[in-house]
């Protein structure tokens, strides 16, 4: 092994080095993102609260099915398959 390639390879050594401590850097930020993201995330709604717009929004959304069509239906998209 000549001198240069001696320097070339410690050259790399320390770049690897230096990408390592990037890396770890980079994962402690991530991870304290990542648990303040959580942390300020919204809880589970209540089973009450989660009933009431299950059954507000499901009666709303069938709604217009019980009126009267304004178009001749050509086939039956929902039991087709």
């Amino acid at each position: 092994m000549t001198e240069d390639d001696r320097k070339d390879y410690e050259k790399l050594l320390q770049l690897r080095e230096l990408v390592k401590d990037e890396q770890e850097e980079f994962q402690k930020f991530a991870c304290t993102v990542f648990t303040a993201q959580v942390a300020s995330r919204p809880q589970r709604l209540k089973a009450e609260i989660k009933r009431y717009i299950d059954e507000y929004y499901g009666h709303r959304l069938f709604r217009p099915k019980y009126g009267p069509r304004l178009y001749e239906q050509v086939i039956n998209v929902c039991n087709r398959y």
